[in-house]
């Protein structure tokens, strides 16, 4: 990454730190970094998923990081994480699918 590039992403996280976008209590995403030949997070490859959650935000640590309240599956996972590694989890109701239960 180049230092121009650097320093832009560094004063987005600023800005957004400054506005309080992330607060303790909120849901938000975080992203995985898909590695080439690795699994994670049950896919491989170009199928894996970017992001995972939502999770609740425990509270602040330090300025620029935070702590997640992450499932047991994931205890193998420090739960304390950069900013730039989360994003906020906006609820869409065409998201949820809805079943109906069938009697066999």
């Amino acid at each position: 990454m180049a230092p121009a590039e650097m320093k832009e992403l560094a004063s987005q996280i600023q800005e957004l730190l400054d506005k309080g976008v992330i607060r303790p209590s909120e849901a938000i995403l975080l992203k995985v970094s898909p590695w080439k030949g690795l699994t994670r997070f049950g896919k491989k490859g170009k199928l894996a998923p970017r992001y995972i959650g939502p999770f609740e935000v425990l509270n602040q640590v330090g300025k620029v990081a935070y702590e997640l309240a992450l499932p047991p599956q994931y205890q193998h996972v420090h739960n304390v994480f950069y900013v730039s590694l989360l994003k906020k989890y906006n609820p869409d109701v065409n998201h949820v699918i809805e079943y109906v239960q069938l009697e066999i």
